[in-house]
């Protein structure tokens, strides 16, 4: 088949965003799919320069980027960036884009922040996905017409948050029957990485906050932020040390007084093989989690821990649900707060090899492009 992928690069140049989509790419790529790249700006996705760390109308490094990182992967000129602040088309034309639009069969709007223009409604089986599951939901169903205008061109529309509709979560649907799918994971570049030293750090990246709380029935779905109340002094009693890369609006000075070891996340996701090094350097990954993942028991799973557990590195993470069909205790360890955080990485530190191993086998069994996409395009039929 003919896929678009329509995604998030250009804007936000960043290895932790670009692999969200190159999972899709290079997974459909390998089972034998044409694939092309395609971003379209809308009326709020202005590019940030992380060199510059500018946020404006210029694309320039943006599109520089997304061209270096396909043409790696085989996928030279299979791209095209629309700017609506410009007015103006990049990579393919305005002709060229239409054309493909025609001739395509499935547009997958990955986190689903395209506007789907008359252009790309002339693909035949149009697809959003959704990978921010209770935001999505909760937006939906207080009637944020904008988001409503993103999801009404779509014929299927997928959730990562597993139990979305079901009577393991009283999240609301927002009125969409949604699909559900882990999201991908390219195992052909994430790779077993050789052990790292032992006293590597367990680590994450993370952004501090990324937008508002949002509220349902009384009840308030917020930040990784919140989480930290009940996390502050994990640091101190930690077997292994713990780095944060977080972004700039982090009370900095306050986790360092608690122990927390930082680098900014900026530098390390600024290349794909800088955001390889950084995870396949770590022991493992603490997972901190959104506070609205966790309150809405969705059952998600991050596609950053996916990364880690791909490369043989173990992940300590908070749960949302998500035990209920991974395997946990071995390679995958749950946490609710310092005790059991604790815990776990003792017991991740006591037989380490053992731990390696079984991420490796979950990446594979659960999260392996090729099985969930392709169950994916059977979905699509």
């Amino acid at each position: 088949m003919k896929i678009i992928i329509a995604g998030y690069m250009v804007a936000y140049p960043l290895a932790g965003m670009s692999w969200g989509h190159l999972n899709f790419l290079l997974g459909l790529k390998k089972l034998g799919h044409d694939v092309w790249f395609l971003e379209d700006s809308g009326e709020y996705l202005m590019p940030f320069d992380p060199v510059r760390r500018v946020t404006d109308v210029d694309s320039s490094y943006g599109r520089r980027y997304v061209e270096e990182i396909l043409a790696r992967f085989g996928l030279p000129e299979r791209w095209c960036y629309y700017s609506q602040f410009e007015n103006k088309f990049y990579g393919l034309t305005e002709s060229q884009l239409d054309r493909l639009c025609r001739d395509a069969d499935l547009f997958i709007n990955v986190g689903t922040v395209n506007p789907v223009r008359p252009m790309y409604a002339q693909v035949r089986r149009k697809v959003a996905i959704d990978t921010d599951p209770v935001f999505t939901q909760v937006r939906l169903e207080r009637g944020d017409e904008y988001l409503r205008s993103l999801y009404a061109p779509h014929d299927l529309f997928f959730t990562c948050g597993l139990f979305i509709g079901g009577p393991k979560c009283d999240i609301p649907t927002g009125g969409i029957a949604w699909r559900k799918m882990p999201l991908p994971t390219y195992l052909d570049f994430w790779r077993v990485a050789p052990p790292p030293p032992a006293d590597a750090p367990f680590t994450t990246v993370m952004n501090w906050t990324s937008y508002k709380s949002v509220e349902f029935n009384g009840r308030a779905y917020g930040q990784k932020d919140i989480e930290f109340e009940k996390l502050w002094d994990l640091p101190k009693r930690a077997s292994s040390p713990i780095e944060l890369a977080v972004s700039n609006n982090a009370p900095e000075e306050k986790l360092r007084a608690h122990g927390w070891r930082l680098t900014n996340s900026v530098a390390k996701t600024q290349t794909l093989d800088a955001y390889h090094d950084y995870i396949t350097g770590s022991r493992g990954e603490l997972g901190i989690t959104k506070n609205g993942y966790i309150a809405g028991r969705t059952g998600s799973f991050s596609d950053r821990s996916q990364l880690y557990l791909a490369s043989g590195r173990p992940v300590l993470a908070q749960e949302t649900g998500f035990s209920d069909w991974l395997p946990t205790g071995e390679g995958l360890v749950v946490f609710d707060g310092v005790e059991s955080a604790v815990e776990g990485m003792e017991r991740i530190n006591r037989d380490y090899a053992r731990h390696a191993a079984a991420a490796r086998r979950i990446a594979e069994e659960y999260f392996d492009s090729d099985k969930v996409l392709g169950a994916m395009l059977e979905a699509c039929g």
